[in-house]
């Protein structure tokens, strides 16, 4: 009987073991759960803010001469020019292209450096500047996209990585916004108080809010089209 005393008080004992190594290893993750909450208080969020969202649905994505004429006079840096008009002003808003000349000082490659914004647009040699011609008039195919413009601001203590913002127009349509900045640039982080430029160059004319996500931080703008 002894015995049996005495395996009952070892099986006790065991139980009583494991009942205390369970409970340390619950006290010990509610310490290290309640260390990574601490830490996790003690960084601040991310803050941004859209400072615009402008919509040109008539912007001119892009400029190809079918009829290239012949005998225009190039700039100092050997381009030429061309102007654009409506038919109610006479310019488009805000548009520059350029080009280089082909073999007949006609118009080859063009550049398109300002988009403008301008709907059924007339494009023309900029006589000022590149002169009249000695040929035919030339003739030229453009491409109309809707683009939008923004600028974002991290208002903001903390450092964002770029690549780790997202986009998204009425809610879909994600593009990470590194790859929409202006100009190509690429960022890899957006500094406190930093403001960045972006262009979206081919977007759905009936878009009407931008939203940008960072993290938990997430803000939208109502899109303004620009007629």
């Amino acid at each position: 009987m002894g015995a049996s005393v005495g395996i009952g008080g070892l099986i006790i004992g065991i139980s009583m073991l494991v009942v205390f190594s369970m409970a340390i290893t619950a006290f010990d993750s509610q310490v290290e759960s309640s260390l990574v909450t601490i830490e996790s208080a003690s960084v601040p969020l991310p803050s941004i803010a859209v400072e615009n969202a402008n919509m040109f649905e008539h912007a001119i994505h892009s400029i190809t001469a079918t009829t290239p004429g012949s005998g225009f006079t190039m700039d100092g840096d050997g381009f030429g020019w061309l102007t654009a008009s409506n038919g109610t002003s006479t310019d488009c808003s805000g548009f520059e292209a350029r080009f280089v000349p082909d073999g007949n000082d006609g118009i080859g490659a063009i550049t398109v450096l300002n988009h403008g914004n301008c709907k059924d647009p007339v494009i023309v040699v900029d006589a000022v500047r590149s002169g009249l011609g000695d040929g035919d008039d030339p003739v030229f195919s453009t491409t109309i996209r809707s683009y939008v413009y923004s600028n974002l601001t991290n208002t903001g203590s903390v450092t964002i990585p770029t690549e780790e913002i997202l986009v998204f127009f009425d809610g879909s349509h994600v593009l990470v916004h590194q790859q929409t900045m202006q100009n190509q640039i690429s960022h890899s982080n957006l500094f406190s108080g930093e403001t960045t430029d972006m262009v979206w160059r081919n977007v759905d004319a009936a878009s009407e809010r931008l939203t940008f996500t960072v993290g938990e931080t997430t803000v939208s703008q109502s899109i303004v089209k620009i007629l």
